[in-house]
């Protein structure tokens, strides 16, 4: 799978391979609630509870791995990665949390208008 993979700044596609399986729609742990509309099909969203997101991704390493590994321990043993990197990530994920709630959205009233 050909994706890029930062972390604090540094491409970690020199080191690692990501493999099929990953997908980035994985990690979002999202709860909506919803109050259903009396005697329709519909309902009503009302919030959505944020919990903790954890991103799984498979990957494999190739070629000198005792170099590499070393090498990226000492890239992902930070306190936190830089700042800029998680604002970039929670933009990503809230620019993705809307364009769902979008489409969710739009299919419900879509779907309102069609049973009239």
């Amino acid at each position: 799978m050909s994706l890029s993979v930062k972390y604090d700044g540094t491409d970690l596609g020199t080191f690692l391979h990501v493999l099929d399986g990953y997908t980035i729609h994985g990690g979002a742990n999202w709860e909506p609630s919803y109050n259903e509309v009396q005697g329709k099909s519909a309902a009503d969203f009302t919030k959505t509870k944020y919990k903790i997101k954890k991103i799984s991704m498979p990957f494999a390493m190739k070629n000198n791995l005792n170099e590499k590994y070393d090498l990226l321990q000492k890239i992902l043993n930070v306190d936190a990665p830089k700042f800029w990197e998680i604002f970039r990530i929670n933009i990503l994920w809230q620019f993705q949390r809307e364009i769902w709630i979008l489409k969710r959205l739009t299919k419900m009233v879509a779907k309102e208008k069609s049973n009239g």
